[in-house]
């Protein structure tokens, strides 16, 4: 069983994160919720500012990208995630940033999700780690946050799949994803319902030093099935990061 520490991410202690000049506070109050991470301290970068109705955070986590929402005054707020731990730690983090207006939720699984209205804007910072089957990551929680399957786009291509059902013909399907997984594979099978615009959000780190072995080993087997991009240095697995924006056909 592969097993990583936690991010280094103090548990009940508030931490600031600057982001576009602004400074927010979050604070994790639990190991099964993954606490802000590089690539979505990126994706609220390229959100920063938005503004529209019906928004729907997917996997809303810590919630750092639902405050982004929150703080460009976007109405109809909605928030999603399979963790009811995850929904508990984005509300509490909306209200001590000062952003207490009245969020809807729903805790389960987005892709059997039939909710009653389209979305304008739907944004997602997917699970998309490559995982052998039957990996552990921290704890089941954390697990879901961050399993992408095998190849690590079995979960955004399934997530994709059904925002196509609810984004509406206009709306802006905004997400992330590493060069390290099948990227290209993805960006494939979208292509047939989504017209897509790549942004590049620069370098990550995805992992510190002492990830396990055997999970490093498996990333690289991804890379050099699928010719994806991936470096370490110092212990760390490094890949270009990817936002793509995707709007209906």
């Amino acid at each position: 069983m592969m097993k990583a520490k936690y991010p280094k991410f103090h548990l009940g202690n508030k931490q600031i994160i600057r982001i576009c000049n602004q400074k927010f506070t979050f604070e994790i109050g639990s190991k099964e919720v993954l606490p802000p991470s590089e690539t979505s301290i990126a994706m609220a970068r390229v959100i920063n500012g938005i503004s529209g109705n019906n928004v729907l955070d997917i996997g809303s986590g810590c919630g750092i990208l639902t405050v982004m929402l929150a703080q460009a005054n976007c109405s109809n707020i909605w928030i999603n995630d399979i963790n009811p731990e995850a929904i508990e730690c984005t509300l509490r983090n909306l209200e001590q940033n000062g952003f207490a207006k009245k969020i809807n939720s729903h805790i389960g699984d987005f892709n059997t999700w039939r909710p009653d209205i389209k979305f304008d804007y739907i944004i997602c910072n997917p699970p998309f780690m490559p995982l052998p089957t039957g990996s552990l990551i921290i704890s089941k929680g954390i697990n879901m946050a961050v399993d992408g399957g095998e190849d690590g786009v079995e979960a955004i291509t399934k997530i994709g799949k059904n925002v196509s059902k609810v984004l509406s013909q206009n709306g802006l399907f905004i997400f992330a994803l590493p060069r390290f997984v099948a990227y290209q594979k993805v960006l494939e099978l979208f292509s047939e319902i989504f017209h897509i615009e790549t942004l590049n959000a620069g370098f990550q780190a995805y992992w510190p030093a002492e990830i396990d072995d055997k999970f490093k080993t498996h990333i690289i087997k991804i890379n050099n099935k699928y010719k994806t991009r991936v470096w370490q240095k110092d212990g760390q697995l490094l890949s270009n990061l990817k936002i793509i924006k995707a709007k209906l056909k």
